[in-house]
């Protein structure tokens, strides 16, 4: 008896596999807006986060019964602070502005400063460039728009009535923008680094 308590013990460690299986999860959840955008999964996007977190759910609560039982007590305290280990530095990097959007931004960025240097500016007017940047939604519910904006006047998140009528103008040749001359679909402006900007347009 005393030699089988010896080895339950040597095998009772704290262990770092709760913290990556949570930490995997948190991070599908938090790029499940960003893949859902891009790859267009409205629907798909629900089981697609459900399967995961249950599996989470279940391997977590097996795991500290099971250790507990069997008086493994490190093991069990590993799988009950693992979602709150896992979600800590993600807190922090969302505290610091990265995001998975900005995230997104930077991992494409090269190609959308090329399409930008292409077009050359007009009467030296500052450039403004819109790209489509996804969007989420489907019947009955509603229709989230984003735009990847580039604003080189950065009058983009000026209130409406300190923009300039040049910037209006050349806002116009931009489909993209049509929310933000209009002022509909209630859209948000989040800048994302210098003179790059995602626009968020929600209509009902």
């Amino acid at each position: 008896m005393a030699e089988k308590g010896s080895g339950s013990s040597s095998t009772d460690r704290f262990t770092a596999i709760h913290f990556w299986l949570c930490l995997l999860c948190f991070l599908l959840v938090a790029f499940s807006y960003e893949l859902e955008r891009i790859f267009n999964l409205w629907l798909p996007i629900v089981p697609l986060l459900l399967l995961p977190l249950g599996l989470l759910l279940l391997t977590l609560t097996s795991s500290i019964i099971w250790n507990a039982m069997r008086g493994r007590w490190r093991r069990a305290v590993s799988a009950a602070i693992a979602p709150l280990t896992a979600a800590a530095p993600m807190v922090v990097c969302y505290q610091l502005g990265i995001t998975p959007t900005w995230l997104r931004f930077q991992l494409s960025r090269t190609y959308f400063e090329r399409e930008v240097a292409l077009a050359a500016a007009t009467n030296d007017a500052p450039r403004l460039r819109a790209f489509a940047w996804g969007e989420t939604g489907g019947a009955a519910v509603a229709n989230i728009f984003h735009t990847l904006v580039f604003d080189e006047s950065d009058e983009i998140s000026l209130p409406p009535e300190r923009r300039s009528a040049s910037w209006v103008e050349r806002a116009q040749h931009q489909p993209q923008l049509y929310s933000i001359l209009r002022e509909q679909g209630a859209p948000t402006i989040q800048p994302m680094s210098r003179h790059w900007y995602v626009v968020t347009q929600l209509y009902q």
